[in-house]
């Protein structure tokens, strides 16, 4: 009965299956209707190769109680709660080459859109940044033992990349709002979030992640190119 309610009280993100879910960044999602008459076979691997190209969190919904979790690892796991909640978007993210859209899923397209719409005109339009916290997590004493940090210099923990001369590694983050953190740190060379339609990648550079800059600062890179990614001669 409890869990009954909890569906009930907890908005879905989408009410017509199935459709993937991708999370751009904390608590922004994009959402990618597929046709109903795929299979779930079919659907499975749609939204594996979704997720091996995007290298970003995924979703594949089949109903109201049944999504299958894909992270960015490959893991799968399988839960009867979608995601609900947060902002959502639709018309970013392309499928696969062998989703085809015809006049009913654009019609559903048409009522996302409207609902993405009316999340606005509610007011739940914030300006997203991304994960303000950069990933990072609370140093423990062994981390700042492992990772102390000497002044005026590379923070200890990263090292060069021989390929693209990028840092990378993890270090205690030397900004002050951020100091007892341990930052993740990528370089260039890490960069993998492509499009599953062509290919290509999102940007110059791995989403989600962070990049060490010379001024002893670490700048995130958010999720958004994702949503901005353009085919070149390909619409949806």
């Amino acid at each position: 009965m409890f869990l009954s309610t909890l569906l009930q009280e907890l908005p879905l993100v989408f009410d017509e299956f199935p459709y993937i879910v991708t999370r751009v960044v904390t608590g922004f999602y994009h959402v990618l209707p597929l046709p109903p008459s795929l299979s779930r076979t079919e659907l499975l691997a749609t939204a594996i190769e979704q997720a091996n190209a995007n290298r970003l969190p995924t979703c594949i919904v089949f109903g109201q109680c049944d999504c299958l979790f894909i992270a960015e690892d490959g893991n799968k796991v399988p839960s009867i709660l979608p995601p609900r909640g947060g902002r959502i978007v639709c018309r970013g993210i392309l499928p696969p080459c062998n989703i085809i859209y015809d006049e009913k899923m654009f019609a559903v397209l048409d009522r996302l859109q409207t609902k993405v719409e009316a999340q606005i005109e509610r007011g739940d339009n914030t300006i997203q940044f991304g994960d303000l916290t950069k990933g990072n997590r609370e140093a423990s004493p062994e981390d700042l033992s492992r990772l102390a940090d000497p002044c005026d210099s590379i923070p200890t923990g990263l090292t060069r990349c021989t390929a693209c001369n990028e840092y990378r590694g993890e270090c205690l983050d030397p900004s002050p709002n951020f100091k007892g953190t341990v930052a993740t740190v990528h370089c260039r060379c890490a960069n993998d979030n492509r499009c599953v339609r062509c290919g290509e990648l999102f940007s110059d550079r791995k989403l989600n992640t962070n990049v060490y800059r010379a001024d002893r600062t670490i700048w995130h890179h958010p999720g958004f190119p994702a949503l901005t990614h353009r085919c070149q001669s390909i619409n949806m």
